[in-house]
């Protein structure tokens, strides 16, 4: 992984809390945790195998990510500089 800001930093996952509210507003309570820790680590590259229950919402958590990443890439001056897209 390289070096810098990473989208697992304390930091960067508030600003994907922030986005995920912005790009799906009638998700209420935002991402569960287990989507939150798939969805970051997918950020910033790593390998994920996920294994939960039908209904845990672990199709969202794959394609999340493309739309963060949209979403940071088209205002990038609105979020933290410097994470990997």
């Amino acid at each position: 992984m390289a070096t810098g800001a990473h989208w697992q930093d304390p930091i960067s996952l508030e600003t994907i809390h922030t986005i995920v509210k912005k790009i799906i507003p009638t998700w209420m309570d935002g991402l569960h945790l287990v989507q939150l820790k798939l969805v970051s680590a997918i950020l910033d590259g790593q390998d994920i195998l996920c294994c939960t229950a039908t209904g845990d919402r672990k199709s969202a958590a794959f394609a999340i990510p493309g739309l963060i990443l949209v979403e940071y890439n088209a205002h990038p001056d609105a979020y933290p500089a410097g994470l990997p897209t």
